[in-house]
């Protein structure tokens, strides 16, 4: 009876991912993530930060991170430093609430968007492998301004952009002796970003409109690595002994090495006019390059971290990333960008079966414009709980919250204030359990 009850919930489990990957992915590839921000034009737009509402709720603290209900792919030596029975749908979604300001004036806007869909099973007893898609990165900005210029008058500039990767991966988590943990991603990128340039002048009679745009098409494998590595502090003798918590210690290393994302570039410039509902009538082609081949070269990052775990009472920790911007090239250009710093502290705790979760994350970013570095910041907070439970499945529900700011509004450029929300639901069915025997 036992058996054919877990065979029914594994044939139920897989039903339902089935469903779920093969109904949700596709929508989610060609509905690229919205977003309102500037500051996505450079680079290769806004980087996504992998993160689940869980860690989003701790200030986006991962490296050392892992537990039976996630699937933290942050560092992939996380998936077999994990219950290594069971099988793991974890599916995420965010909204954001964003005002952006600058000597101009104001604006307001508001998204609500699939964050990732993964699974992660077992193997082996010591081999765990995890598959999902989420965005990679994302573009969408739309600048406006206006001068003047002797003999010509006012000239209006646009620049507009919109678009983004995806990034499709396959993980696996390998346990190399007790407590010790490596994993690697192997990571397909794809998608596009559609950057553009207008220039108008109003002033000038029959004049046309020129429109430049660059359109990057990318498709190629990216590959990052981790490890994961548990001390046990307190002793177990004594802690059985006087019935007190373990004390242990887990630390997390992440790599990636400098890697080229292969893609074309497509290149064109036309003259035009402006119909109603944004409608163009195009003048003339002055060029069009279709198909160029090259890279986009991604530095290499580098991070650590540790958490320390009194139980399952209380947890804090602490990570830092570093990566080279500066390294940066887009199909033979660089665009400025400077060496980026991450930080990231945070802590759990756990009262009657609720987790209550708190953290701060600081960005000294890759962006530097006017002299000023574009950093983001923010204060986090938030709670997971179980929905629903049996012997054999667990349903876990977590909520995030996030308070932040990015960039600033001196020299005419651009602060945006944010409010983030994380929903993280996750299903956890155990395939195997060990036989007991009387």
């Amino acid at each position: 009876m036992k058996f054919l009850n877990l065979m029914r919930n594994y044939k139920i489990t897989l039903g339902l991912i089935g469903l779920l990957l093969f109904g949700l992915i596709p929508s989610s590839i060609e509905a690229q993530v919205r977003i309102d921000s500037p500051y996505s034009r450079y680079g290769i737009g806004d980087l996504n930060n992998s993160n689940n509402a869980k860690t989003n709720a701790m200030g986006g603290l991962s490296f050392s991170i892992s537990d039976a209900n996630h699937i933290n792919t942050n560092n992939p030596a996380s998936y077999a430093a994990t219950d290594s029975g069971s099988f793991v749908f974890d599916a995420g979604f965010n909204g954001l609430l964003l005002e952006s300001k600058s000597l101009s004036g104001n604006s307001e806007s508001n998204y609500f968007n699939l964050a990732h869909l993964k699974v992660a099973m077992p193997i082996t007893r010591w081999m765990r492998t995890s598959i999902g898609l989420m965005p990679y990165s994302t573009v969408g900005y739309d600048i406006r301004g206006s001068e003047n210029v002797d003999s010509i008058g006012a000239v209006e500039r646009r620049y507009t952009g919109d678009g983004g990767l995806n990034q499709f991966y396959m993980g696996l988590g390998f346990k190399i002796i007790k407590n010790l943990y490596v994993g690697v991603n192997a990571s397909y990128i794809f998608g596009k970003g559609t950057y553009n340039r207008e220039t108008i002048m109003p002033d000038q009679t029959n004049s046309f409109k020129v429109r430049a745009s660059n359109q990057i098409d990318i498709s190629s494998f990216y590959f990052d690595y981790g490890l994961q590595y548990k001390i046990r502090i307190s002793d177990k003798k004594n802690d059985k002994l006087n019935n007190k918590r373990p004390q242990y210690l887990k630390l997390g290393l992440v790599y990636a090495n400098k890697q080229n994302l292969s893609g074309a570039l497509n290149s064109k410039a036309i003259t035009f006019t402006s119909g109603s509902d944004d409608f163009i009538f195009v003048k003339d082609t002055i060029y069009l390059v279709n198909g160029g081949d090259g890279d986009v070269v991604i530095p290499a990052k580098i991070g650590g971290g540790f958490s320390y775990y009194s139980g399952n009472k209380w947890m804090l920790g602490f990570d830092v990333k570093f990566q080279d911007w500066s390294q940066f090239e887009a199909f033979g250009y660089s665009d400025s960008l400077v060496s980026s710093i991450h930080y990231n502290i945070g802590g759990s705790y756990n009262i009657k079966g609720m987790n209550f979760r708190a953290g701060f994350r600081y960005f000294d970013s890759y962006l530097e414009l006017k002299s000023h570095k574009i950093n983001d910041y923010g204060i986090s907070f938030g709670v997971g709980f179980p929905l629903r439970q049996n012997k054999l499945t667990v349903s876990y529900v977590d909520l995030g919250f996030e308070f932040g700011r990015r960039g600033t509004t001196s020299d005419g450029l651009i602060q945006q204030d944010y409010f983030k929300i994380s929903l993280g639901i996750t299903i956890r069915n155990t395939w195997f359990q060990r036989a007991k025997y009387q």
